[in-house]
This record gives structure tokens, sequence and C-alpha cells, in this order.
């Protein structure tokens, strides 16, 4: 199976019906964004009349189907079959998991991120990016405090194992520590990352410095030197 089978002139005719769904979503003109999609998911559909369910055809359709459960289906099928004929699977499962957790499925949602960790770290700066963001986003979109924290000590865990950096999601753990009124499991936290925060981006320094205050001066009876000492 090829990569991307289509021609230039196939694939460009979809790209004026993307660009005005985009702007008839950012002017919240839902009527004119539901009648674009179901046109583009007609095009889509003759693409796949032609080429058959190729991964890339299932994930556009993903892409513009508005049932959660059915863009989910198509999201694992394009997976499955991109996986099958060593095809990339990174943004079809990106988006995979982004469905899962609205789904309530983040157990499943992190399983699909763990998938496609080798190719996020081979990836560009941006898919990087945004393979960590999706880890971090499964615990803060989740409802129900104690199932959050043990998300993002797992999606910490996948990070590490990939070698990434984990502190964005060790400091968003942390803030919800603090958030649920934990500031000394929230203290713990903040040093078990702070190695990493000499190599971390100025933002992320200076969150890190903020919150390490804010957990000393809530957690009762320690002064702020003696947790210094103690990094």
């Amino acid at each position: 199976m090829e990569a991307f089978p289509f021609t230039d002139a196939e694939w460009d005719a979809l790209k004026p019906v993307v660009g005005s769904i985009l702007n008839a979503s950012l002017a919240d003109d839902d009527v004119l964004a539901a009648s674009l999609r179901l046109e583009l998911l007609e095009r889509v559909d003759r693409l796949r009349e032609r080429y058959g369910d190729h991964p890339v055809l299932l994930e556009t359709t993903a892409d513009y189907t508005n049932d959660k459960a059915e863009s989910a289906a198509l999201y694992r099928r394009a997976a499955e079959m991109a996986a099958a004929n060593g095809l990339p699977t990174l943004s079809i499962r990106l988006s995979f998991a982004a469905v899962l957790v609205e789904l309530g499925g983040p157990i499943a949602a992190l399983a699909e991120l763990r998938a496609c960790g080798g190719e996020a770290a081979d990836g560009s700066t941006d898919e990087r990016k945004q393979w960590i963001w999706e880890l971090e986003r499964v615990a803060l979109d989740t409802t129900g405090d104690t199932q959050r924290t043990a998300l993002f000590r797992q999606a910490a865990d996948i990070a590490k194992m990939y070698g990434f950096s984990a502190l964005p999601i060790q400091l968003s753990l942390a803030r919800f520590l603090l958030d649920v009124g934990d500031p000394i499991t929230a203290l713990e936290e903040l040093r078990r990352c702070r190695s990493e925060v000499p190599a971390a981006n100025e933002d992320d320094r200076t969150w890190w410095a903020g919150l390490l205050e804010e957990a000393t001066r809530a957690e009762p009876g320690v002064a702020p030197e003696r947790h210094e000492r103690n990094q």
C-alpha cells in the first residue's frame, strides 16, 4: 500500500472546502460549516470508491465526522490499516486519542499515544510538542480527581519511555494537586522533576519556581528555607 496514492489534483480539490469549513467555524456559522463538511465527505467518498479504504481517507473522514463514536471507529480502522502496512500512524493516533478522551476512555487514549511514541520521538518539533500536549491533555480533560492524578503519572511515564522530558506534565500535576488542597504531594512532585528544570525553557522554569513557592506557603509548619535545603 502506498503512503499517498492520490494525485495532486485529486487532493488539491479538497483544500478549498477545508479552508471554507475553517472560515465558517471561525465565523460561528454552524449551518454553513455543516453543509461544507457534507460536501467534503462526499468528495472523500468518491476517492474511497476509487482507491478503497486507505488510511489517509479514513482519517480525513473521521476528522470531519460529528458523531464521536463513529469518528473513533474510523480512526481505529485507519490506525490498524496503517500499522499493518507499515505506514505512519502518528497523526491518526493523536486525533484518535483526543476523541477517546471525549468518549470517556482516557486509558485507551494513553494506549494510543504510547503506540505512536516512537514516531513522535522521530517527528518534527511540532509533532513532538503535539504528542506531549495530547499526553498532558488526557489528564487535564478527564473528570474525577482521583483518576486524574494517576493519569498524569502514567502520561509522564510514557513521555520518559520515549526520551521526552515529562516536566510540563509533572508541573500540571503539581498545579492540580495544589488546586485540590494537597501541597505536600505537590512538593514531592516538584522535587522529583527538579533535575529537569535547568534544561527547561524559561516559562517552565518560572512556573516550577512559582509552584514551589506556592506549595511551600501552603504546607503548614514548614519554613520556605527548609524546602530549599531539601531539594
